[in-house]
């Protein structure tokens, strides 16, 4: 029991600051969310992995969510988590690079043109 309800206080931790720092443009908390996002990622991956594993669903009194509900939605999360702060800016640097690398090839294009040209013009005159 002790693995989930850790994961869930340091999703719901993760999550508040994300989420308050966006919204309330707090520049230097989300840089710092953003830095160590990834690591909180692994954490909670982690957490939920050992909770499977030690079979220790969380009960709390007379409510009680069956074991694999509770796994389930903490995978997601976690999921989730590293989608947000690790998969999501890994796409984003991917379609950056891909148009720097676009225009770089254009720039080489205009290149190979202007040798052609500069080859011409050298043969001319001998």
């Amino acid at each position: 029991m002790i693995y989930l309800i850790i994961f869930w206080g340091i999703a719901i931790a993760i999550l508040c600051i994300d989420y308050s720092s966006t919204y309330l443009k707090w520049k230097k908390v989300r840089s710092y969310v953003e830095r160590y996002g990834l690591l909180g990622s692994f954490l909670l991956f982690s957490l939920a992995i050992m909770a499977i594993i030690t079979k220790d669903p969380v009960m709390l009194g007379e409510y009680f969510i069956p074991a694999e509900f509770q796994w389930l939605g903490s995978l997601g999360l976690s999921y989730f988590v590293a989608w947000k702060y690790y998969f999501n800016p890994l796409k984003l640097k991917v379609y950056h690079m891909d148009r720097e690398i676009g225009e770089i090839r254009s720039q080489m294009s205009h290149l190979t043109t202007d040798m052609a040209l500069v080859k011409q013009k050298l043969m001319k005159f001998e």
